[in-house]
């Protein structure tokens, strides 16, 4: 998926995911994450989209200019 950082902690034969970080990948000076203990992860039924059902996460979201410290 371009413009995306997907990492599994762990999937189960079926659709459950445990550990989920999505990163989106970005040209921009914003970082944008999502962080979820488990949810699932299935393709729609007309196979266009790869769907997530997250649980017990959070969005972390950023923005700011980089420079040297």
């Amino acid at each position: 998926m371009d413009g995306y950082v997907i990492k599994l902690g762990r999937k189960e034969k079926d659709t459950i995911i445990h550990d989920v970080v999505i990163f989106e990948r970005s040209n921009t000076l914003q970082d944008n994450m999502l962080v979820a203990k488990s949810g699932v992860m299935r393709v729609t039924p007309d196979k266009k989209f790869l769907e997530f059902i997250l649980k017990d996460g959070w969005r972390y979201s950023e923005k700011g200019a980089r420079g040297a410290v």
